[in-house]
Order: structure tokens, then sequence, then C-alpha cells
């Protein structure tokens, strides 16, 4: 599920989704199959894509950017950053974003010599589908930039060439400064992991509770929760009452409190985490000082940022000194000033908060110079 939500982010050019799965634990090397990804079959009813890669076919949908040749396929992220920067040459923006991705995931140490055979283009300029043919023969991320260079869209072939060189660089670049193949880690043993898991909010050798504010109780381990956070590695050391009575009292539902012990005590990002109000996860996970938590609720927060709950986000920010979500924030109500800096509650931020007030406005003002700036010297 993971990694279908991977490929969809990168296919729909969303950095901020692409990023999302990232840090919540998806592989930056994902396999994605024939349940991620369409089969060209199932889409056209042709019995053999290979042999009639000539052929226009028309019933493949306007919305498929890749697809499979079998079920047996496969492509990687890289493969389709690439994919999805073809497709994003019409547009400056989109391709800003699209280069943005293939920089991540180079960053993120997306594996450049991982081979997919098996990838059908679609609807590209000129012909509905067309299989990605190698010259080399090893059909890494780089072969599919040649490929696209070789084939650019029709009317943006200026653009095509340019983008595409730009990603056949950017690729080198990253290939050269791994020559060796990366090293091989060992999975941990299911049974391991599953003891671990077993731990979670079990009575057995629990020696602190939760007592969540919906009434709920939560057992945990003061020794997993020292090792997982700064906070409690102090707390749990001090002369607090909890400490004796074994019992924390915190101000979340358990909602909010389990998905965060899950986390904790697996290393995966809980199914349900990302539907719980991402503030009130961001609150608790900044609270507690549990920085993967942290950094998942971060991110949450800034994609669901809007107007009726950008004043409440931004006054967390300022309370957690979070500054990617303030950044974020300031640009949000600059980007929607309009709707925002007309909405009451959130002018109240001015006398409930003056210094906060004052980053804003400074940060607006800064953006708009910045904005002229650029015009000028474009005009010149």
């Amino acid at each position: 599920m993971a990694s279908n939500q991977l490929a969809e982010a990168i296919l729909s050019n969303s950095l901020s989704q692409v990023t999302f799965h990232l840090d919540a634990g998806t592989s930056v090397d994902s396999k994605f199959d024939s349940k991620c990804l369409h089969i060209l079959d199932q889409l056209t009813g042709a019995e053999d894509a290979e042999d009639d890669e000539d052929e226009d076919t028309e019933d493949v949908p306007g919305h498929v950017k890749v697809a499979l040749y079998s079920t047996l396929g496969f492509a990687y992220p890289l493969h389709l950053a690439v994919v999805n920067l073809y497709h994003s040459v019409k547009e400056r923006a989109l391709y800003d974003s699209a280069l943005r991705i293939l920089d991540l995931l180079l960053t993120r140490g997306a594996d450049t010599s991982k081979c997919s055979k098996w990838l059908i283009l679609c609807n590209i300029s000129g012909w509905n589908w067309s299989p990605f043919v190698s010259d080399a023969k090893s059909y890494t991320p780089l072969d599919l930039a040649l490929f696209f260079k070789r084939h650019p869209i029709c009317v943006y072939k200026a653009e095509t060439h340019a983008v595409m060189e730009a990603a056949i660089k950017w690729i080198q670049k990253k290939a050269k400064k791994s020559p060796t193949a990366p090293i091989k880690t060992v999975p941990v043993v299911a049974e391991v992991a599953a003891a671990w898991k077993s731990l979670l909010c079990s009575e057995e050798f629990s020696d602190v509770s939760f007592q969540c504010s919906d009434g709920v109780s939560l057992p945990s381990h003061r020794n997993i929760l020292a090792a997982a956070s700064p906070y409690f590695a102090t707390a749990l050391n001090g002369q607090w009452s909890e400490v004796s009575s074994g019992t924390w009292k915190p101000s979340y539902p358990s909602t909010i409190i389990r998905p965060i012990l899950e986390l904790i005590y697996t290393g995966k990002v809980p199914q349900d985490f990302f539907n719980e109000d991402p503030l009130m996860l961001f609150n608790c996970a900044s609270e507690y000082d549990i920085k993967p938590a942290i950094k998942l609720a971060t991110n949450a927060c800034i994609q669901k940022l809007g107007v009726s709950n950008v004043k409440p986000t931004l006054q967390a920010a300022h309370l957690h000194h979070s500054t990617k979500i303030k950044i974020a924030c300031f640009r949000f109500v600059q980007s929607n000033a309009t709707r925002v800096l007309t909405d009451a509650r959130f002018m109240t931020l001015a006398q409930e908060y003056p210094e906060l007030w004052s980053e804003l406005t400074k940060a607006i003002s800064s953006n708009d110079n910045e904005n002229a700036s650029r015009k000028r010297s474009r005009a010149e």
C-alpha cells in the first residue's frame, strides 16, 4: 500500500506527497509491480504488446502515464520520476516540481543502477504507447532519460531536450558518487520484529500506564520510552509523581497516543497515523520529543494547511520552534492573503502573539521584495 502511494505521488508530480511517503518510511528503491502500476493488456485488451509496438492504441486512458508489459514487470521510483519529468515539460512550474522530485530521490540515495525492462510509456505525443527500448540494453533511469531525449514531445522539442539533459547530468553525477554497489543490509528477522510488536500496549512487564484523556489506559515500558524520547529519559529518572505512581496522564486521547507508541515499538508508521488530527499529533510528539513522530506530523500539518487551521498551526510551530512549519504557514498566508487576512479570527494573532505577527509580516514583505526583484530582472 505504501509503495503504491509513493508511485501515485511521483506520477501526480506532488513533491510534498513524495517527501511525505519517504519520511514515513517508504523505501526510495521500492519495486513498483502490477499492484502499483497498470498492466497494458488490462488497459487495451492487446494480446501481444511487444510485437505491436508501432500500433496506435487509442484505448489507453489519458491519465495513464506508465504501464507494464505483463504482471511479471516492475519499475522503480527513479524510472517513474523520469516519466513524470517527460510529461511535465509543457510548463515551467510543472517540470521544476518534477526535477525537484528527481533530485529528492537521488539525494535520498535512490539506486541509479536499478533496471526496468518491462516499462511501457503511455500517451506520448505522436503515439499512444511505446515500449522503453534501450540501446545499452541496461534499462536504467539514465537510459530512460536518454530514450526520452531521442523522442521529444513534438511541439516541445527544446524543452524536452533541456529538461532531459538536466536529468541525465543529475543521474550521472549521482552514479559517479556511488561507483560501487550499495551495501546490502540484512532484514530484521520476522520473529524479532513480532516480539517487539507483542510488547505494544501489553500489560506484561509494563511499568508505565498512559491514562489518556478519553479514559483509555495504554500500558507501556519505561525503558522503551526512555530510549525513544529524551523527554522521558529525563522525566523517568527524576522525582516526578508520575514516576512513583507509574501513571502518565496526557492531555491527548488514545487515538493520538497509541499511533505514536506503535511507531516507537515497531518502527513502522501505523496505517491510521495520518487519519488523526495532524496538529494534535505534532503537539503531542513535540511535547514528548519523539523525533520520528515530529517529522511525520510536521509534513502532515503542512499538507493539511487551510484558512481555518493556519492560525493554530502557526501558533504550535512558534511554541515548539518548528521553522519548517512556520515557513510553510508564512507562504500559505502570502498565497491566500485575501482569504486569510480578512478572517477576524486570524487577525487576532497580532494582539495575542505580537512577536509572531512581526515575524509573519517581515517574511511576507521579504518574499514580496524578492518577487518584485525577479520581475525587474526578467524585464531587463
